[in-house]
C-alpha cells in the first residue's frame, strides 16, 4: 500500500515536471496566425491614435472649454501617457528572446543531463528549460509567456517587462480616453443613462451607421468610445495577470499547469523581468538596464542550477 502511495506521488512529480514540454495538440493554421497578427497590429493602430486625438482635440478641449489651463494640463497628460505606451511598444516588438547562439554561453551545457532540457524538433536543437517554440517567430523562445499579436512578438525572457509596462499605460490611456468621451458624449449628445449605454457597444454603431440611423462621425465616436471602454479593462485585467507571474516567477503556461520549480523570492523574481530598479520601467523604459540573468540557467527548488 505504500508503494503503490509512493509511485502515486511520484508520478504525479513526473508530470508536473514533464508538463513543460510544448503542446502537442491540434495547432491553428499558420496562416490565419499570420493575418491575427497583422488585424492585431492594425487595430492597436487605430484605436492608440483614434483615441488620442479624440481625447486631446475633442473631448478634453469641450468639457473645459472655460478653462485653457485645464486643457493644456489634460493634453500634457495624455500625451505622456501616450509615448509611453508607443515607446513600450516598440521596445517589446523589437527586442527578441530567441534562444540562438545559446550554446556560445559557459553556462549552458546540452550534455548536463537536466530533466528540464528538452529537444526542439522545429530547430533541431536542445533547447533550455522554460523555452518553448513559436510557429510564427520560427524560433524557440526564452522563458516562453505568449504569442502577442498585438505586439507582433512573442513575450519572453527579455520583453516581459515592456509587456507589463505596455499594458499599464495601455489600461490607463483607455480609461483616461473613456472617462473623457463619456462626459462628452453625455453633455454634448445625449445622456448615456438606461438603455443609452447599448450604442456604445461595438459593432452596433457601424452597423446603424450602414443603414442610415447614425452619422459617420457619431457612429465613429461611440465606436471609439465602446472600445476604449473594452480595451480598458482586457488590459487592466491583462496587467494584473502579468505582474502576479512577476511576483510568482512562473509563466501562464506554469501557472496553469503548476511548475512552480523556478519560484524565487518575490525580489528575485521581480528582479529577473524588470531588473534591481524595476520602478524605473514604469517611468522611461531603458534597455540599458538589463534584468537579472541570462534566461537560459535557472535556480530550481529541486536542482539548484538547470
Amino acid at each position: 500500500m505504500a508503494q503503490d502511495f509512493s509511485s502515486f506521488v511520484s508520478s504525479l512529480t513526473s508530470i508536473q515536471i514533464n508538463s513543460d514540454e510544448p503542446w502537442k495538440g491540434p495547432k491553428p493554421a499558420k496562416g490565419f496566425l499570420n493575418a491575427m497578427t497583422y488585424i492585431g497590429v492594425v487595430f492597436f493602430v487605430c484605436i492608440s491614435v483614434s483615441l488620442y486625438f479624440l481625447a486631446t482635440l475633442v473631448a478634453y478641449p469641450y468639457l473645459y472649454q472655460n478653462d485653457p489651463d485645464m486643457i493644456w494640463n489634460h493634453r500634457v497628460c495624455f500625451t505622456i501617457v501616450f509615448i509611453e505606451l508607443i515607446l513600450n511598444w516598440f521596445l517589446c516588438h523589437r527586442v527578441t528572446c530567441y534562444h540562438k547562439n545559446v550554446h556560445q554561453l559557459p553556462m549552458f551545457s546540452p550534455s548536463a543531463g537536466s530533466i528540464n532540457q528538452r529537444f526542439c524538433a522545429d530547430c533541431d536543437d536542445t533547447i533550455p528549460p522554460r523555452a518553448h517554440h513559436c510557429a510564427l517567430c520560427q524560433n524557440c523562445i526564452l522563458k516562453r509567456d505568449h504569442h502577442c499579436f498585438f505586439i507582433a512578438n512573442c513575450i519572453g525572457f527579455n520583453n516581459q517587462r515592456y509587456f507589463i509596462v505596455f499594458l499599464f499605460y495601455a489600461s490607463v490611456g483607455c480609461f483616461y480616453a473613456a472617462y473623457g468621451l463619456i462626459n462628452y458624449i453625455s453633455l454634448a449628445e445625449a445622456p448615456l443613462s438606461g438603455w443609452g449605454w447599448v450604442r456604445l457597444i461595438f459593432p452596433l454603431p457601424v452597423v446603424q451607421m450602414i443603414i442610415g440611423a447614425l452619422p459617420p462621425s457619431k457612429a465613429g465616436l461611440y465606436a471609439a468610445t465602446g472600445l476604449a471602454i473594452c480595451t480598458a479593462i482586457s488590459t487592466g485585467l491583462m496587467f494584473f495577470h502579468q505582474m502576479l507571474l512577476a511576483v510568482l516567477g512562473q509563466t501562464s503556461h506554469e501557472l496553469y499547469n503548476r511548475i512552480t520549480i523556478y519560484r524565487e523570492s518575490i525580489g528575485r523574481n521581480l528582479r529577473s523581468v524588470f531588473g534591481p530598479f524595476w520602478l524605473i520601467n514604469f517611468v522611461i523604459p531603458l534597455n540599458c538596464l538589463k534584468n537579472e540573468g541570462d534566461g537560459v540557467q535557472w535556480r530550481t527548488t529541486e536542482l539548484k542550477v538547470v
